[in-house]
């Protein structure tokens, strides 16, 4: 057990708090609210535009930083129409599109939706706000639509990508984490990596409470196989699975629906190699049979991020990948008791990609995507690397979650001990800047080399990193690191956090 189990909730919730609420009026920050959208933790399936109409969210576009609207290119449909592709901008009250002069910048001319707090904005309740300039043809109001009760969420939400500060510069922490001993830095850390694993928990528990325990997890699943640009593409396929999947169906048929649904399945075969034209009318074959009746489910292509992404990532792959673990009947259940085997760390890797590996398999063991030549070497379907970000953000929350909702603590012991002591992830961009801001770019190594420690460095930066400038002015975690060794104010765990509370059932 940590030394001070309760000690990283508490300065975290200090600063959540801060950024969370306006103390002059009560209401949620305009960030909470670019958060939650982002993360769309909200009844996708309930929403309704301020003046009645049905909203369906099939992408809630890309975060724009850099200025212009919140959102752009979110993809989306009122009353089963066509699908629309525009920006997205996000405010507390629907006024603020003109207080803040969005109604007369053509940097804003793309904004199809504005995205509210409540709906009681009298401004809100009409398409077109009296004004000179152009006004957002729908908006929505999130206050009677989040997914679970608000202070929940804000003990959830990762509050937005860490800012992109120059390798050289050092955050203020840097020095009083590194005074610490070592035992003890290994300890802070592992503190916050239980924090943004306490917050994956949570998010299954509100998802399960209201899909399922099974349909929670493939939600998952399929968000981890969506990589960092097509997450969202992902989980719109995955939430409506109860339409396109049934027991019994071959990996085929189920390539054919997921490919076909997802709008990425070529429609022209001249072009393409003879192996790979074969396998394509193959799936068009059953393809054809079957988009009638789920035309209302299938996603534009431009819906995907595709520019970039290694042919081994592709999404094409990765709903391949799905389909197979999908057609097997018992897929679930090996994913559960692989949990409650008693295996040493060095192990749990091996494991877990023994039961996530499909095997070879005729077509997609000689390609990468449908459209690419034959290999001459099997390729795999998912190595090392991606088992672990799987287990990290999906398999063991998903797995914590249930046990703690049954209260099997034997169980959920044993699953937080499996993500203490999980082998450390891949290298990449946020791990580097993270130590680099954090540790001067000293790498974890030896017990520390662990992807729980990992996580805690992100979760610090997520906390707060993300809510100071480059001089780290404001930020109350240096201060809490020099008093660490001595007493932190007791303001109590937060009632999220506690065990056992608000299980899903």
């Amino acid at each position: 057990m940590p030394k001070h189990p309760d000690w990283y909730f508490r300065i975290r919730e200090q600063t959540g708090r801060r950024e969370a609420w306006h103390e002059d009026s009560g209401l949620p920050t305009e960030r909470l609210l670019q958060a939650i959208w982002m993360h769309q933790r909200i009844l996708r399936d309930q929403l309704q535009t301020c003046d009645g109409r049905r909203l369906e969210v099939l992408h809630p576009g890309f975060p724009r930083p850099e200025g212009g609207p919140d959102f752009e290119k979110a993809l989306f449909r009122v009353d089963g129409g066509p699908v629309q592709e525009g920006d997205v901008e996000v405010d507390i009250h629907a006024r603020g599109w003109r207080d803040h002069g969005h109604d007369l910048s053509p940097r804003f001319a793309r904004v199809l939706l504005h995205v509210v707090w409540e709906s009681g904005d009298p401004d809100a309740n009409t398409l077109a706000v009296s004004g000179p300039g152009r006004q957002p043809p729908f908006t929505l109001a999130l206050k009677d639509r989040l997914d679970a009760p608000l202070e929940e969420l804000l003990l959830w939400l990762d509050r937005g990508e860490a800012t992109v500060w120059p390798e050289a510069l050092r955050g203020a922490c840097h020095a009083p984490l590194t005074r610490l001993p070592p035992g003890e830095l290994e300890a802070v850390l592992e503190e916050a990596g239980l924090a943004r694993f306490e917050a994956k928990l949570l998010h299954f528990q509100a998802r399960a409470r209201a899909v399922g325990w099974e349909q929670a997890l493939w939600e998952g699943l399929f968000r981890g196989l969506g990589y960092k640009h097509n997450t969202w593409p992902m989980q719109w396929l995955a939430e409506r699975r109860h339409r396109w999947w049934e027991p019994g169906m071959a990996a085929e048929t189920l390539q054919a629906r997921l490919l076909g649904l997802s709008g990425l399945l070529p429609e022209e075969t001249r072009s393409l190699p003879p192996d790979s034209a074969r396998f394509l009318r193959k799936l068009w074959d059953i393809w054809w049979r079957d988009r009638g009746p789920l035309a209302d489910c299938c996603l534009p292509r431009n819906a995907w991020r595709l520019h970039g992404v290694r042919p081994a990532n592709h999404p094409e792959r990765r709903l391949a990948l799905a389909a197979y673990w999908l057609a097997e009947p018992d897929w679930v259940r090996r994913i559960e008791q692989w949990g409650t085997l008693d295996l040493p760390a060095s192990a749990l890797v091996p494991t877990l990609l023994q039961r996530m590996q499909p095997g070879a398999r005729a077509f997609w063991s000689r390609h990468w995507t449908l459209r690419s030549g034959s290999s001459t070497e099997s390729e795999g379907w998912i190595g090392a690397a991606r088992v672990t970000e799987l287990a990290v953000n999906v398999v063991l929350p998903w797995l914590g979650a249930r046990a703690r909702a049954a209260g099997h603590d034997a169980l959920w012991e044993r699953v937080r001990q499996r993500y203490l002591s999980w082998p450390s992830a891949a290298d990449n961009a946020a791990f580097r800047l993270a130590r680099q801001r954090l540790l001067g770019g000293r790498p974890l190594r030896g017990s520390s080399a662990r992807a729980a420690l990992q996580q805690g460095l992100i979760q610090i930066l997520r906390d707060f990193c993300d809510h100071a400038n480059a001089r780290c002015e404001g930020c109350p975690f240096p201060a809490a690191l020099e008093a660490r060794g001595g007493s932190v104010p007791e303001n109590g765990q937060p009632a999220a956090f506690r065990r056992g509370s608000g299980p899903a059932r």
